[in-house]
């Protein structure tokens, strides 16, 4: 069973008939099995990884620093409007 389970989580089977690594075994005992991704950290991985980028937050504030000089600009169409009134009576707007 052990031979299956390896083979199914290890060999992905592409169109061509090619197989690809996807994860190696790190530790096992006789109640689970740990894996970790097969691939090498790509760049960007390493550099969330060394400045500690683990939240979408800082990933925002990241490229906001980094891309700081270019223009962008983002719309969206408003499908509704309604009022949401809170439990202190203040209303709200849901676009």
């Amino acid at each position: 069973m052990w031979n299956l389970q390896k083979c199914y989580i290890k060999l992905l089977v592409f169109p061509l008939g090619k197989f690809c690594l996807q994860a190696v075994p790190i530790a096992r005992s006789n109640e689970e099995i740990v894996y970790r991704n097969a691939a090498e950290p790509t760049e960007i991985q390493e550099l969330f990884d060394r400045d500690k980028i683990d939240t979408m937050e800082k990933v925002f504030n990241y490229v906001s620093h980094k891309h700081n000089t270019k223009k962008a600009l983002g719309t969206r169409e408003v499908f509704a409007e309604e009022d949401e009134i809170q439990p202190d009576g203040t209303i709200f707007k849901k676009v």
